[in-house]
């Protein structure tokens, strides 16, 4: 991926052990690495990879679709150059996989459907113009700049504001792994990168604007588009961990269980670790029960997800060490102990009740 005012390589290598492993970029501001399509009449489409001085220029309708080379996640900006008409729009569309381009939506976030472009406005003229905070988008690879109007439009480049991971210095890992496996070093790596995208800024959570309103069920298709917006305060703090970079981006116990020792061992940021956890802790009810999810996700029952929250305080206290936090939160952790026996019966198995288990609808038992 390329990057604006890239530190040397040489001296990232100094800095990490083996860090040519890792995804992360050095800075936040990026460009595009590729180009992986052009459909229509466009004049010097590198010019949005920033490999061209003169601009890029659509001739009508017509889109270019940018690579970056791996999952990315952040805030658009485009530089506009020139416009023939007031009236032209530029549209962005996001996708995680080559599958899923298209010049008329994004990749879904909903349970059916597409997500509606990002379109861009030019009232001002030339200049920069960044998507609204709402419209930050998490977990995707490809982008495509699309032009709707008859008229000719020029982008002097595009850029993205890397927002995944707010308070950390990205390549900065202070673990590391390594292997005579070169496919198992790159997932290792991948999975560390994967754990970054998902940690995002707390007010940056997914709004499910249309939870329990559309279900996959529903039968939507181009030209109607899903609405999306990511503007929900999920937690406190300037930095949680979430399930994933798209969607749900809310606090899940069960992908906690799974991240929590992987960052642990990788970016030890055991401050975003937290952050979750109290919001978990916040959300516990008077008989200990831990939520299944975060708001704005129904408040649902499962023993399965109660005990990942509870696991995630464990975890959280073996890498740490802070015993004051869990002397603050020890009195919830025996409740939440406590609830959690409530299920084992005189088979000494926990029996199962409620639906939202086992992850299928509907089954329980021991």
């Amino acid at each position: 991926m390329k990057v604006l005012s890239p530190l040397p390589f040489a001296a990232l290598c100094l800095a990490v052990p083996y860090a040519e492993y890792i995804y992360a970029p050095s800075e936040r501001t990026l460009v595009p690495e590729s180009i992986y399509a052009v459909n229509g009449s466009i004049r010097n489409p590198k010019a949005l990879i920033g490999a061209s001085k003169e601009p890029t220029v659509f001739h009508g309708p017509s889109s270019v679709t940018l690579d970056f080379e791996k999952n990315v996640a952040g805030l658009v900006t485009i530089d506009l150059n020139s416009s023939a008409s007031e009236l032209a729009f530029i549209g962005i569309t996001f996708s995680e996989s080559s599958l899923y381009i298209s010049h008329e939506a994004c990749d879904a976030t909903a349970d059916a459907g597409l997500d509606s472009p990002l379109w861009f406005s030019f009232p001002n003229g030339p200049g920069n113009y960044t998507a609204e905070l709402k419209h930050n988008r998490g977990g995707f690879r490809y982008m495509t700049v699309v032009s709707n109007t008859t008229e000719t439009i020029s982008l002097n480049r595009v850029l993205l504001n890397f927002t995944a991971a707010p308070t950390q210095k990205l390549d900065e890992y202070t673990g590391y792994f390594h292997s005579n496996d070169e496919l198992l070093n790159r997932i290792w790596y991948a999975g560390a990168y994967t754990n970054q995208l998902s940690t995002i800024d707390p007010s940056t959570g997914n709004a499910l604007p249309w939870y329990q309103i559309i279900n996959s069920t529903d039968n939507i298709s181009l030209p109607e588009t899903v609405p999306w917006w990511s503007n929900y305060t999920i937690s406190n703090g300037t930095s949680v961990l979430t399930d994933g970079a798209k969607r749900d981006r809310l606090l899940w116990p069960g992908d906690m269980s799974i991240s929590l020792e992987s960052i642990g061992v990788s970016t030890y940021d055991l401050y975003s670790v937290r952050v979750a956890l109290e919001r978990l802790l916040d959300l516990q009810k008077h008989d200990g029960r831990l939520p299944y999810a975060s708001p704005p996700y129904a408040d649902t029952v499962s023993f399965t997800y109660h005990c990942h929250a509870l696991n995630g305080m464990s975890l959280y206290f073996t890498y740490s060490g802070d015993k004051d936090w869990l002397l603050r939160y020890w009195g919830q952790y025996k409740a939440g102990i406590s609830y959690a026996l409530l299920s084992v019966d005189r088979t000494g198995l926990a029996n199962i009740t409620a639906s939202s288990d086992w992850l299928r609808f509907g089954m329980g038992g021991h």
